[in-house]
């Protein structure tokens, strides 16, 4: 390599440090929920006053807009993104006043498959089968993988629910759609409407004059890693298909279910790309920067706090 050859690479490398950091923050329930055994729901309240720390600190952005800078190598200073997880009916009824009342634009990763489901999630299900009941029965019976679990429900029901989950969050759709029948015949439920899915005319309502941008988060939220990969490509094909037509509008960017660095492979990176996306989010924590890969860019999860946490959490996170 000459000399001007290796000035050229130090000078690519040096201008993707340059570009400023990008901060993409992750919310997935704008509500004030009974319980939250997972504190993923920030309160209204306190969104609003996380937007207007963002509209007074930063320069807001889609994650489309984000993955275009990159492209170019051109970020603005202080550019942050609002990402809301899974597609929550409060998305549309709480976050969308606040955020158009700021201008502040969002991308919102929607689980195609939960459209119009009135059961809900199937981790909100597991919730209002175990946590909300007044009472158990003494035992619950619960098949997965050939494999009966014959739980006692006399102990912690929160480590009862996370046993539970922990079980039930590799599998396929229809298997775990098998195991919690297993777990109605056995006791109760007690669903919180509150927590249902957006349906399809929200979905529009939600996505509006472009404020809000529509990502797909696959059909059925699975874990992408525990799939063969024929499986892991469909739940992404049909997914972008899905939300393009329901919304009209073609849909770029992905966020992978869960996020986590086991929770997807390379060949699911793989699969993204091919499928037509621009950028996919992971929650693994850390800023964008130039040189971020825009298939596995980095979040931060935003917890039930007011402006001046968000505000130091920011300058903690952009330093």
């Amino acid at each position: 390599m000459t000399v001007a050859a290796r000035w050229r690479q130090g000078m690519r490398r040096a201008r993707a440090w340059l570009v400023p950091p990008a901060l993409v923050l992750m919310y997935h329930r704008i509500a004030a929920p009974e319980r939250d055994p997972w504190q993923l729901a920030v309160t209204p309240a306190h969104f609003a006053e996380h937007l207007d720390v963002i509209r007074r600190h930063g320069t807001p952005m889609p994650v489309r807009a984000l993955t275009a800078g990159l492209a170019r190598g051109r970020v603005p200073r202080r550019a942050i993104v609002v990402t809301i997880d899974d597609g929550y009916a409060d998305n549309l009824h709480q976050a969308r006043p606040l955020l158009a009342r700021r201008d502040v634009p969002a991308t919102v990763f929607v689980a195609a498959g939960y459209l119009d489901r009135p059961a809900g999630f199937w981790w909100d299900e597991l919730e209002g089968r175990i946590l909300a009941p007044a009472g158990l029965p003494p035992r619950l019976r619960m098949h997965v993988r050939g494999t009966s679990h014959d739980l006692e429900t006399s102990g912690d029901r929160q480590q009862l629910f996370l046993h539970l989950y922990g079980l039930l969050r590799p599998l396929a759709d229809a298997e775990r759609r098998r195991a919690l029948d297993d777990l109605t015949a056995g006791g109760h439920e007690s669903f919180d409407v509150t927590a249902r899915p957006l349906d399809r005319h929200e979905l529009r309502a939600l996505q509006g004059d472009g404020l809000v941008e529509i990502g797909a988060h696959t059909v059925t939220h699975p874990q992408l890693s525990a799939l063969p990969v024929p499986e892991q490509q469909a739940e992404i094909r049909q997914s972008r298909a899905l939300l393009s037509e329901v919304t009209g509008r073609e849909v770029v960017s992905f966020a992978y279910p869960y996020g986590g660095r086991g929770d997807y492979t390379a060949d699911t990176v793989r699969l993204v790309a091919e499928a037509g996306f621009t950028s996919a989010c992971t929650t693994v924590a850390g800023a964008v920067r130039r040189s971020t890969s825009r298939l596995e860019l980095p979040r931060l999860h935003v917890p039930d706090c007011d402006g001046d946490g968000l505000a130091r959490r920011l300058a903690h996170w952009a330093g």
